[in-house]
């Protein structure tokens, strides 16, 4: 592992997390307050990370009930459940006090490949390699719209982080496509080609809304993240970030506030690396070179210090931590 380390300090790694799983870790998310980390793997099964004792983190539950591969995972606003997203064609509710399944969600035709939460937990989106794009009382899991949103797998969805009345998808159709969730209309479409992409319609790989619901912030397979200004008609490109390497894996992208340092963006990338830009400028700041022997599949911020969590295709399975050191 090596790190690029920009003036006032570099990121380093602060453990590294086996969660028991027998295939690649395909997915990572902190919950909200973050004391708890859920990571999943494409070995059907989810491991709930906390406080050991002494100041590091060890698993305190297992989820286990999918058939087949998870490819996404979400918390609750208030920490109480993670949603995950399966190739068995399934959402599925886990308590996070218990590690129970308490809900599955029914009705995909094909693999479920990313889930998202409203902000008021009342509603839960789902996307499909059967190019749909679903919305469920989360209450009674039950299916409310099915919109058909894309012409190829949907491999986004996120709602409007203000109050989760607008919902982005992207797909690899090369398209995303922001949704009135009440209606179930398409509002817009925004396409790479409309900020002068020289790539045709690069396949999407991720998508997510900024907090205030001014942004979304979406990963293309052409190694390029844009963020665009959807708060007004037309919607315009805001920032190019570039530098990373995507042509095969859905790897996110996410917003990070460091604390001290100001508002971020990081990525992972398929050599490896995870990548920090500045927020305004677009700049890279920090890289932290052969975090992974393989192609990173999830980075996320940790939501209230400067640190990272992230996971690849390395056959180590692990869960690495970051913390910016100064």
């Amino acid at each position: 592992m090596d790190v690029d380390a920009a003036p006032g300090g570099a990121y380093a790694l602060s453990a590294s997390l086996d969660g028991g799983f027998k295939r690649s870790t395909s997915c990572c998310a902190w919950s909200p307050d973050g004391s708890l980390l859920c990571a999943c793997s494409a070995d059907g099964t989810g491991a709930l990370f906390g406080d050991d004792g002494s100041g590091g983190m060890a698993v305190r539950l297992r989820l286990e009930a999918h058939a087949e591969g998870i490819n996404d995972v979400a918390w609750s606003r208030d920490r109480s459940y993670v949603v995950t997203a399966s190739d068995d064609k399934t959402v599925r509710l886990w308590d996070a006090a218990t590690g129970a399944c308490a809900s599955s969600f029914e009705g995909h035709e094909s693999y479920v490949f990313c889930v998202g939460l409203n902000p008021a937990n009342t509603l839960l989106a789902s996307g499909s390699f059967d190019e749909t794009v679903k919305v469920w009382d989360v209450r009674v899991a039950k299916a409310v719209k099915t919109i058909n949103a894309h012409s190829e797998p949907v491999t986004a969805v996120s709602f409007n982080g203000y109050d989760g009345t607008v919902l982005a998808s992207g797909s690899y159709d090369g398209l995303l496509r922001l949704w009135d969730v009440a209606s179930g209309e398409c509002l817009t479409t925004i396409f790479a080609e409309q900020a002068g992409s020289s790539a045709k319609h690069a396949p999407m790989s991720h998508a997510t809304y900024s907090a205030n619901g001014d942004y979304v912030l979406a990963s293309t397979h052409d190694s390029t993240v844009r963020l665009w200004r959807v708060d007004a008609n037309p919607c315009r490109l805001a920032r190019v970030f570039t530098g990373r390497e995507s042509a095969r894996y859905c790897g996110p992208s996410a917003f990070h506030t460091a604390p001290t340092r100001g508002h971020a963006v990081v990525a992972g990338s398929e050599d490896g690396h995870v990548h920090v830009w500045d927020l305004q400028s677009a700049q890279r700041t920090h890289t932290i070179r052969n975090a992974h022997d393989a192609a990173v599949l999830a980075v996320d911020p940790h939501p209230t210090r400067d640190a990272l969590a992230s996971c690849s295709l390395s056959k180590d399975r692990r869960v690495k931590l970051w913390a910016f050191e100064a």
